[in-house]
C-alpha cells in the first residue's frame, strides 16, 4: 500500500496506563504502519501545524480537565478543528463502557473508543452514575451517590454510528517490571521501552494460594464500591481481600490459582493483564455486555463469569478450585491468546491494518 497517510495525534504526555495503552501499539508498530502508507507524528499542544494532516486523533485526555474548568474552550477548539478539510477522531480510552462525552459528537466524524456496549442502542438510555453496572446497582439495589449523575442519552442514529471500538490497554507493557520500564518512556522516548512484558509464569507452575482478591473498596460514588463492598461481603470469612503493598501484591498474585477482578470505575482492570502474564485464572463479572479489541473476554475459555450480583461466585469459585486441573486449561488458553496479541508478527500486522481500516471507515 501507498497511500501516504499523514496522521497527527494530539495527546497528553504518557503519565497514565490509559495514556500508554492507547498509544503503544502505534508507536512500537510505527515500521509496518509506515510500510502501509501510515506516517504519524505526536504533538502535546496545539499550534498551527496540527491540522496539516488528513487525520487527526485526539486523545480524549488532552482537554482533561479543561472540561471541567472551561468547557467552553473545549467545543469552540473542536468546532475550528471541524472546519478544516481533515477527519477527526476523538479517541476516548477511560475504563468503561459509558458515558460516552456526547459534546463533542457534532464536531468529530468518529469517536473511538477502547470498549463499547455491544448493544449500542443502549446508549439511548441514561445510565445512574454514567455507567451501565452503576445503573444496575441503583436499579436492583438501590444504591445511591451523594452527588447524582446520569449519562446523556444519545438519540440520533447518526451520532450512535460515530461510535467504534478503538483497541484496549492490553496491548501495553504490563507486569511488575514491565509497567516501571514503560514508565521511562516519558523520560527517553525509545519505542522498546513500550514493548510486551518479558517475564510470563507457566500456569501450570505449583501454587500455593486458591483465590486472590486483594481490593480497595475507597471510592467516591457508592455504585462504584457497592460492587466491591458486596464482593467483600461474600468472600471475607473465607479470604484475605485488604489491600497490601504493591510487594506483596504481586508476591501473591505470582502464587495464586485463580485471580478475582471486579469492576471498578470500569469494567477493565490491569489486574486481569496481570493475571494472564503470571498464569493465574481469571474469574470476572461477565463481559458479555460489551465489545472490544482484542477480545480477551470469552467465556469459559479465557475467564471465567460471573453474575454481577454475585449469586453464583462462591459456585464458581468452589468448582474452578475442586476441578483446577480441568479449569487450569483457561489460563493456559487466556495466555497463549494474550501473547499472540503481544508477540506475533501476524496480531502486530492485524493490528495495522485494522487501524488502516479505521481510519478509512
Amino acid at each position: 500500500m501507498t497511500d501516504n497517510i499523514k496522521l497527527h495525534i494530539l495527546t497528553p504526555q504518557i503519565k497514565t496506563q490509559n495514556i500508554i495503552g492507547f498509544l503503544s501499539p502505534i508507536i512500537t508498530n510505527k515500521d509496518i504502519l509506515n510500510d502501509i502508507g501510515i506516517s504519524f507524528k505526536l504533538y502535546n499542544n496545539l499550534n498551527e501545524t496540527i491540522t496539516n494532516c488528513d487525520y487527526l486523533l485526539i486523545n480524549a485526555k488532552f482537554f482533561g480537565k479543561d472540561w471541567t474548568l472551561r468547557p467552553n474552550y473545549v467545543i469552540e477548539t473542536l468546532d475550528k478543528l471541524n472546519k478544516k478539510k481533515i477527519k477527526i477522531f476523538y479517541c476516548d480510552n477511560y475504563d468503561s463502557t459509558s458515558p460516552i462525552k456526547t459534546q463533542v459528537l457534532p464536531y468529530i466524524d468518529i469517536y473511538l473508543k477502547n470498549m463499547i456496549l455491544k448493544n449500542k442502542d443502549l446508549y439511548k438510555n441514561k445510565f445512574y452514575g454514567g455507567r451501565i453496572h452503576t445503573d444496575y446497582y441503583f436499579n436492583n439495589f438501590k444504591v445511591t451517590d451523594t452527588d447524582e449523575f446520569y449519562s446523556t442519552p444519545i438519540l440520533k442514529n447518526e451520532y450512535i454510528d460515530k461510535i467504534k471500538v478503538s483497541w484496549n490497554y492490553g496491548l501495553a507493557n504490563y507486569g511488575f517490571i514491565g509497567r516501571r520500564i514503560a514508565n521511562l518512556y516519558k523520560k527517553i522516548p525509545i519505542k522498546q521501552l513500550l514493548n510486551w512484558p518479558q517475564l510470563f509464569k507457566s500456569p501450570s507452575i505449583e501454587r500455593d494460594i486458591d483465590v486472590f482478591c486483594r481490593i480497595s473498596t475507597n471510592y467516591s460514588r457508592e455504585t462504584i464500591a457497592f460492587h466491591r463492598k458486596l464482593l467483600k461481603k461474600k468472600l471475607e470469612r473465607k479470604y484475605q481481600l485488604d489491600r497490601v503493598s504493591i510487594y506483596k501484591y504481586i508476591k501473591e498474585i505470582k502464587n495464586s490459582k485463580i485471580v478475582v477482578s471486579p469492576f471498578g470505575w470500569g469494567e477493565f482492570s490491569l489486574r486481569d493483564f496481570e493475571t494472564f502474564i503470571e498464569g493465574g485464572i481469571l474469574l470476572k463479572p461477565n463481559m458479555e455486555h460489551l465489545e472490544t479489541y482484542p477480545n480477551f473476554y470469552i467465556q469459559n475459555e479465557t475467564y471465567i463469569p460471573f453474575n454481577w450480583d454475585f449469586s453464583d461466585l462462591i459456585e464458581k469459585l468452589e468448582e474452578t478450585i475442586d476441578n483446577y486441573s480441568e479449569t487450569i486449561r483457561i489460563a493456559e488458553v487466556a495466555q497463549s491468546k494474550y501473547l499472540y496479541y503481544l508477540k506475533s508478527v501476524e496480531a502486530k500486522q492485524e493490528f495495522c491494518m485494522r487501524f488502516y481500516n479505521i481510519l478509512n471507515s
